[in-house]
């Protein structure tokens, strides 16, 4: 279950999307800030192409503005155009030169393509900036990474560092509830998981991993219920296949 975010990136609300005409020499900087907060906006209203349009106007006024760049790459990432991403998360990343969410940022962009050799870089560089004020969010991230590289002992290292600055992060909580799960430790693993229920609503994953800790305790009456309501809310999810091949598969 590795659902991968964009963390820090702060879309500026707009009341509207309309400039005025000002007579006199064009003042570049101004004008390229002006462009990057209605395409911004744009992005905000999912109208891409407007938004494409305005950062490639905001970085024509000004290729210094590091802002500029870091929501043009946002925008190709979400258009899935990976390599002029990177390449504007990069020009960012040198125009700014330590801005700690631009390498949180950057380092789920990796993390997406793959490069998680990268992403890790990204993330730490991220945690050591002293500054940094979302270093709970970075470990998760760095945890997930670990987590896709079938690292367990590095993703329970960054899960457990998370929850030290939010007790309440339920990715961190579910992930390391697994990670017991898979080393027999169901005690562990049940008091994560059982932290992890009220702070998130459930997938098919959370459901699955509920009706193996409760299968796992004896209480089958609360496995039975998490298998019906991963049977009745995602009747077509891998987890539902596999609840049904293991009833199969005892005769249930």
């Amino acid at each position: 279950m590795y659902r991968w975010i964009i963390i820090g990136v702060v879309f500026i609300a707009l009341a509207g999307c309309t400039t005025e005409q000002v007579a006199g020499p064009v003042d570049k900087e101004r004008a390229s800030e002006a462009n990057t907060q209605l395409g911004v906006g744009y992005m905000q209203q999912n109208r891409y192409e407007l938004a494409m349009k305005k950062l490639e106007k905001a970085v024509d006024f000004d290729p210094n503005n590091a802002k500029a760049h870091q929501y043009k790459a946002e925008l190709h990432r979400r258009l899935k155009q990976f390599d002029q991403a990177k390449e504007h998360f990069e020009i960012a990343i040198r125009l700014s030169k330590d801005d700690p969410i631009l390498f949180n940022n950057y380092g789920v962009f990796l993390s997406e393509i793959k490069d998680y050799a990268g992403a890790e870089k990204y993330f730490n560089l991220a945690i050591a900036n002293p500054l940094y004020p979302n270093k709970d969010e970075a470990y998760e991230n760095l945890g997930i990474c670990g987590m896709s590289q079938g690292d367990l002992y590095k993703a329970e290292d960054a899960f457990r560092k998370a929850l030290q600055f939010n007790s309440k992060l339920p990715k961190s909580l579910v992930n390391l509830a697994q990670i017991h799960y898979d080393k027999h430790d169901i005690k562990t693993a049940y008091q994560y998981y059982s932290r992890f229920l009220p702070l998130a609503q459930q997938t098919p994953g959370t459901l699955w991993l509920g009706y193996l800790l409760e299968k796992a305790r004896g209480n089958m009456s609360a496995a039975s219920s998490y298998a019906i309501n991963l049977k009745v809310k995602y009747p077509d999810a891998r987890e539902t296949d596999l609840l049904k091949k293991l009833e199969a598969s005892k005769g249930k």
